[in-house]
């Protein structure tokens, strides 16, 4: 039930550039209203290494699907009106861009990592903005950790080829040790 969560976490991938919208506090979306406390104010927050507009598109999705996920879990019948993630407050963190046209992916699984340690328990439109969260020295450290993961992860392949996923874990390890060679060549 993502109306319990106090964050919730959604990637998303829109025409091969990956983003991530954060919801914070999303149940609260029926009830809050102007002068409650702030740190249970529903928002809907968008980290996007290129700081493109894509959020223009993602954010009327994102607010249906809201609405759709309330009317199936928490309306009292399906003739509720359910209108109220309408009002919810949107933001745009500014945040550390990617230097290339393919670490996206990378970013958004950073931005992710980051905010699970120490997601901002009341985020506002100032103190979100986290341009200095990392450089691009720690987002190579973190491509390697991912990469190591990913090497550390091997047998899996092996047990999960009776699951008939063999062929997507080998694609992925395929892609890290292209990467990597890349990387190398660089």
């Amino acid at each position: 039930d993502i109306f319990s969560k106090r964050m919730v976490l959604m990637p998303v991938c829109d025409l091969a550039h990956w983003s991530l919208v954060v919801l914070m506090n999303i149940g609260n979306a029926a009830e809050w209203e102007e002068g409650d406390a702030v740190e249970k104010q529903p928002k809907i927050l968008y980290y996007d290494s290129l700081g493109g507009q894509n959020y223009k598109t993602h954010l009327p999705f994102v607010r249906k699907y809201l609405q759709a996920e309330w009317q199936a879990r928490k309306a009292s019948d399906e003739s509720e009106e359910v209108d109220f993630f309408k009002k919810v407050t949107f933001l745009r963190p500014r945040v550390p861009k990617q230097m290339n046209e393919f670490d996206c992916g990378l970013y958004c699984l950073m931005y992710a990592s980051l905010l699970i340690l120490d997601a901002p328990p009341a985020p506002t439109s100032t103190s979100v903005h986290r341009e200095d969260w990392f450089d691009e020295v720690d987002i190579e450290a973190f491509r390697e950790r991912m990469r190591a993961d990913m090497e550390s992860r091997r047998d899996l392949v092996g047990t999960l080829a009776s699951d008939g996923h063999k062929e997507k874990w080998e694609l992925v390890i395929q892609a890290y040790e292209n990467q990597n060679r890349l990387d190398k060549a660089n």
